[in-house]
């Protein structure tokens, strides 16, 4: 089983780059996108819903190292079974927010404003 697909998008109401929070239109059989119909995706940061074709998908051009953690099935693993995930993936240079398309973590992205503490 492969890692899954995300997708980056510009939000036209934000304006943010982030990983599409949920698609809006029927499937066929395949599960595949049907790009002859509508699709609708919505803004993982806003939630503004915005329609979209073949090829708006923001490019992904920086490598991202996930700072997630995933739970391993392996009795050898660590005490309480987790592990660093540690995949390395590709995604847009302006996304806010990121997802690992290996463990599902969302963690920021290479366009977050560090936070001070």
């Amino acid at each position: 089983m492969g890692a899954a697909r995300v997708w980056y998008m510009r939000c036209p109401e934000c304006g943010a780059v982030a990983p599409v929070g949920t698609v809006a239109q029927r499937c066929g059989v395949d599960q595949g996108v049907r790009w002859q119909l509508p699709v609708e995706v919505v803004c993982a940061m806003c939630g503004a819903q915005m329609p979209v074709a073949h090829g708006d998908a923001v490019p992904c051009d920086t490598d991202v190292r996930c700072r997630g953690r995933r739970r391993l099935l392996r009795r050898a693993a660590r005490p309480g079974g987790w592990w660093p995930c540690l995949h390395v993936f590709r995604v847009p240079a302006d996304a806010v927010r990121v997802r690992c398309p290996h463990c599902a973590t969302s963690q920021p992205g290479p366009a977050a404003r560090p936070t001070r503490r």
